[in-house]
Order: C-alpha cells, then sequence, then structure tokens
C-alpha cells in the first residue's frame, strides 16, 4: 500500500544519511489489509543498516472488528519490541491516527525525538464514513488523540499542502513544518 511506499522511500533516504554505527530498526507487519491475502516473507531481516521485523498479527475477525484487533496486537507488540532496543528517533508515517499515536507515545516513553508524517487527515475523512451520530461522540475523543500524537513531534512531514492549514488551524502550536512533496 501507499505507506509502505513512503516508509521505503523514506528509509532508503535515511540510510543515505546515518552514520556508520547507526542503524534503523523498523518494525512492520506482514500484509494485513485483507483477510486472505498472506505474503512469504520472514519475520526478521537484518541488513548493514536496517533491521526489519515484521509482526504477524491474528486473522480471525473480519472488517472494522479486525482491524481493532490486529492494530492492538500491533501496538502491545511494537511497544514490548521498542523498549527492548537503544532508540533514540522514533519515525511515523501515519495515514491512521492509531499509528501517530503509537509513535508519540513510543517517543514519550523511551524520550526520544519523533518525527511524524502525515499521510491523511483522520477526523475529516471519520465525518465521511460514520453517521453523525457516532462522529458526535468520537470526535473529541480522536480530536485529543490527533493533539497527543502531533504535539510531540520535533518535525512534521505533511503528504499534502492542503493539509498545512488544517493543522495550523486546529492543532499546531510550536511545530515545525516540513513540506515536501514528491
Amino acid at each position: 500500500g501507499a505507506g509502505s511506499f513512503r516508509s521505503e522511500a523514506l528509509i532508503k533516504s535515511l540510510m543515505s544519511k546515518i552514520g556508520t554505527d547507526d542503524k534503523i530498526y523498523l518494525i512492520t507487519t506482514y500484509p494485513n489489509r485483507y483477510k486472505d491475502y498472506f505474503v512469504e516473507t520472514e519475520d526478521f531481516e537484518v541488513g548493514e543498516k536496517l533491521i526489519i521485523k515484521r509482526i504477524k498479527l491474528p486473522n480471525y475477525f473480519n472488517g472494522n472488528f479486525r482491524m481493532i484487533i490486529n492494530f492492538i496486537f500491533y501496538f502491545i507488540s511494537t511497544i514490548r519490541i521498542a523498549f527492548a532496543k537503544d532508540i533514540s528517533i522514533v519515525f511515523a508515517t501515519s495515514s491512521r491516527l492509531m499509528t501517530g499515536v503509537l509513535g508519540s507515545l513510543i517517543s514519550r516513553l523511551l524520550n526520544a525525538k519523533y518525527y511524524l508524517d502525515i499521510r491523511d487527515i483522520f477526523l475529516l475523512n471519520i465525518n465521511e464514513m460514520y453517521s453523525k451520530k457516532i462522529t458526535f461522540f468520537l470526535s473529541p475523543i480522536l480530536y485529543l488523540l490527533e493533539k497527543f500524537m502531533i504535539n510531540k513531534a520535533s518535525t512534521i512531514n505533511l503528504n499534502s499542502k492542503g493539509f498545512s492549514d488544517y493543522f495550523k488551524k486546529n492543532i499546531l502550536t510550536k511545530i515545525i513544518i516540513s513540506l515536501q512533496m514528491e
């Protein structure tokens, strides 16, 4: 998906800039968008500067419930893995709000710098996906999570210049925005 391509470009760029003793530790999942889709790959890959850890997610449910269960599993696994490593910088690329929240939480818990790549405005999209009754109750909670995700970030990269007005108006206070269009 789009996230994997953006992550790959980010990692390639970082690998060309990091020192010889530095390592990039990528925590990801096996592709899991569709219940019946599976890609044969390794759980753990070690390269010269890049270490990839893939988390196998449960494949028991369908729909939104499956996504929630999978994310909870990913959330717990990622925190467990991150605490076992010496991490000084956390990068998160997020079209999903909770992936950014997870990056923010890990950076806070490990007292690490946090760089956030935002690929979507979740709160605007939720209004199109769910009824007004549901969004009436969810929006305040999601807004707080969005603030939590953003306020720890040292740098934010917005995928679209169109996102800038939304974040400046609704959330950002003392954040540096890096607009990089590809």
